[in-house]
């Protein structure tokens, strides 16, 4: 009788890639019209500079750190804005980065 163990280094009866691709696996499935936004973001950022690029939930939390750390106010949360239609924003993101690039 072999025992499972889960966890890194132990055994578990099953291949490490599996372990890794079972977890990896999308839980719905993906449609040929995300697949084939995806494949545009990554062609059209592909020469991106990380250094450029700004964090502004980090900055936003460290303000709110530092706020409570000097024992400052805190600014109340804005109110949340109306739902936004992801793919669409994706869509137009990507309309506006080709059209950036023609430039």
């Amino acid at each position: 009788m072999t025992r499972r163990r889960d966890g890194p280094g132990r055994a578990s009866g099953r291949s490490p890639s599996y372990e890794v691709s079972s977890r990896l696996a999308p839980s719905a499935p993906v449609t040929d019209r995300e697949l084939e936004l995806a494949e545009v973001l990554m062609r059209e950022f592909a020469g991106v500079e990380v250094g450029q690029l700004r964090d502004e939930y980090r900055h936003a939390l460290e303000q709110l750190v530092e706020a409570k750390v000097s024992g400052g106010e805190l600014a109340a949360p804005p109110e949340p804005g109306p739902s936004v239609d992801l793919m669409a924003a994706l869509e137009e993101s990507v309309r506006a980065a080709r059209a950036h690039q023609g430039d």
